[in-house]
């Protein structure tokens, strides 16, 4: 992945182009938004352009070692929270 220097990012955009084919755009780290009034970040935000169509798309990522069930599900609520 051109530009990419964090190593977890790196991997997980590797095994998506593997996947469904992917071309970054580009990418920020620690990127601040509002949710609820409340100020949050995302560890990365990625403009990338997926598949044979190359839609493109923005993808938020937390960026977690661990995640247990729960956790799981609290993220994507998140995530998809409007």
């Amino acid at each position: 992945m051109p530009n990419v220097t964090d190593p977890v990012l790196q991997e997980f955009l590797e095994a998506l182009d593997r996947v469904a084919g992917l071309r970054l755009v580009d990418w920020e780290q620690e990127v601040p938004f509002d949710m609820d009034g409340k100020r949050q970040r995302l560890d990365f935000l990625v403009h990338a352009q997926l598949g044979d169509e190359k839609k493109a798309t923005a993808l938020g990522i937390e960026a977690k070692d661990r995640v247990y069930p729960p956790d799981a599900q609290a993220l994507m609520e998140r995530f998809t929270a409007r």
